[in-house]
């Protein structure tokens, strides 16, 4: 039997220990050999021994056995648990790729709407402007034909003032109507 401390058999040391085993009923019995029924009992107790030891071997073989089939069912349930984190890790990663993309394409969007509504206003603001410009235009050359309208008026009247002169300059020229003229004088009080 081997104590905590000592290291287990091999599978050679392991045969040769099965092999020293005897069966108790073989015990003492051989060619050429009888036993008596003291005998035998004494031949039994002396190989209690060996198979108490078989039978410790036996158990700390088993529970060798045990810890090293935990130990592998151990280093699977690891390995499972690592598979597991990392495919989900994976898949967190994935998702989180794909709502980061979403977001991205979200904002893209609203950019485009945004670039989209705002060139649409600069274009309404652009024709605004124009049409003003053309209505200021417009005004303006109206007005320069209303005053060139007026200065050919003006040069007419002028024209015809002159005429007018002309002709009354030849004859007798005549007090301003806001003028007046001496007033006899009247007779004194009567």
């Amino acid at each position: 039997m081997t104590e905590p401390n000592e290291v287990a058999a091999s599978p050679g040391q392991e045969q040769s220990e099965r092999e020293t085993v005897t069966d108790p009923n073989e015990v003492g019995s051989g060619p050429g050999q009888e036993q008596s029924e003291g005998e035998s009992s004494v031949a039994g107790e002396l190989n209690i021994g060996p198979r108490v030891t078989a039978v410790f071997t036996a158990a700390e073989r088993a529970a060798q056995h045990i810890v090293t089939m935990a130990r592998e069912e151990a280093d699977d349930l690891r390995r499972r648990a690592e598979a597991e984190a990392e495919s989900l890790l994976s898949q967190r990663r994935y998702q989180a790729e794909e709502e980061a993309s979403r977001r991205i394409a979200d904002a893209q969007a609203q950019a485009d709407q945004i670039r989209a509504a705002a060139e649409e206003e600069a274009r309404q603001i652009e024709e605004a402007a124009h049409r003003r410009e053309l209505r200021i235009r417009e005004e303006t050359r109206l007005l320069e034909e209303r005053v060139e309208w007026a200065r050919e008026g003006l040069r007419e009247v002028a024209e015809r003032i002159r005429d007018t002169e002309m002709e009354l300059g030849d004859l007798p020229v005549a007090a301003p109507r806001g003028e007046r003229r001496p007033s006899r004088p009247s007779a004194g009080p009567s």
